[in-house]
């Protein structure tokens, strides 16, 4: 995932647990986080993308956003 991640998208945590991560990240524009979210969707080992917080930060001229990627559960 962090490969896919637009050079526009600045993480401020990411972590994974209990086949869940949770992004906290800096995006400077609609566009990117639009993009990014089509990514985390097509990724092959997600089956759901939330957004959970949008806060337009105008200090730093970007929008903080919350991001949780559900995992699918590997098959045994």
């Amino acid at each position: 995932i962090v490969e896919l991640t637009p050079p526009e998208i600045t993480f401020n945590s990411f972590s994974i647990e209990n086949n869940q991560i949770a992004i906290d990240s800096e995006i400077q524009s609609i566009a990117s986080l639009t993009n990014f979210l089509a990514l985390l969707r097509d990724y092959p080992e997600s089956s759901s993308v939330n957004v959970d917080k949008i806060d337009n930060n105008s200090l730093s001229n970007s929008i903080n956003v919350v991001i949780s990627v559900k995992l699918k559960e590997a098959k045994k």
